[in-house]
């Protein structure tokens, strides 16, 4: 029993919690996405950079200059994430590799260069793929 508030911590009432934690967030997010994200377009077109035009229309050149620069920080934070999670998605997957043979640990930032590159290679060459044929009927 606890003292100051005179209840006593339980498996169930743990759980309660956190479930009520989780599920309040999933709520409360999914709902102010779907009532102010998902209207908020330039003629059918979205993204950041988009949503900052649309919102600089009206303002003053200041306003209009603030909405620029987090613009451009937000547009470099979500390019940043482009770049930084599949990296960080190999070097998880190739470090496994160190557990089954240790020796490999000197080759884990060239493999994962290799990986990497073969990857970004490979995706290329499928958006070209797949261009062209829409064009020719694969």
């Amino acid at each position: 029993m606890s003292g100051q508030f005179g209840f006593g911590v339980e498996r169930d009432a743990v759980f309660g919690f956190l479930s009520l934690i989780f599920w309040l967030l999933i709520f409360v997010v999914s709902i102010k996405y779907l009532t102010f994200v998902m209207r908020a377009d330039n003629a059918g077109e979205g993204g950041i950079l988009t949503l900052m035009s649309l919102a600089g229309r009206n303002t003053s050149a200041r306003t209009t200059s603030m909405l620029v620069i987090m613009g451009l920080i937000g547009g470099s934070f979500f390019y940043g994430e482009v770049v930084i999670t599949p990296a960080i998605s190999v070097m998880s997957a190739i470090e496994g590799l160190e557990i089954v043979a240790p020796q490999l640990d000197t080759w884990i930032v060239p493999l994962s260069i290799i990986v990497l590159t073969l990857l970004f290679m490979i995706q290329n060459m499928a958006r070209l793929w797949s261009v062209s044929c829409l064009h020719r009927s694969c």
